[in-house]
């Protein structure tokens, strides 16, 4: 049985852009740039690992916020308000407002990376399953 997810993939039209934007914007690692087959790993340094794939673009259909398939890839932070200053001060826009629980334990908000995938800011007082 599984123990663990190793890392999910994105398809890209521009993988080693999008790859770039990741290290360089939410300062993720490249920790394999294979360019000759459009395959990116990048990884944070706690764990969690993405993979940025080369797509066709003719193979995209059109998605909602609530399509079938991915709908965001959560990012924990442990300081909200400077981590979402700091991205603003990177160019990332937030589509906000940011939510806040009643009691102040979980803050989040969503953004979407140059090739649009939904991502999520979030920071939780106690980790989800506590």
């Amino acid at each position: 049985m599984p123990t663990s997810i190793e890392h999910i993939a994105i398809a890209a039209r521009d993988p080693a852009a999008l790859a770039h934007w990741y290290c360089d914007v939410l300062g993720f690692s490249m920790l394999v740039a294979a360019a000759e087959s459009q395959t990116y790993f990048v990884g944070l340094p706690n764990g969690g690992v993405v993979e940025i794939i080369a797509v066709d673009p003719a193979s995209q259909d059109a998605s909602t916020a609530h399509a079938a398939g991915l709908h965001h890839l959560a990012l924990r932070v442990e300081n909200f308000a400077q981590s979402a200053q700091d991205l603003r001060e990177r160019g990332v826009h937030f589509t906000g407002p940011a939510y806040g629980s009643p009691d102040g334990s979980t803050q989040f908000d969503f953004f979407c990376d140059p090739e649009g995938n939904r991502l999520q800011l979030v920071q939780r007082t106690h980790p989800l399953g506590s």
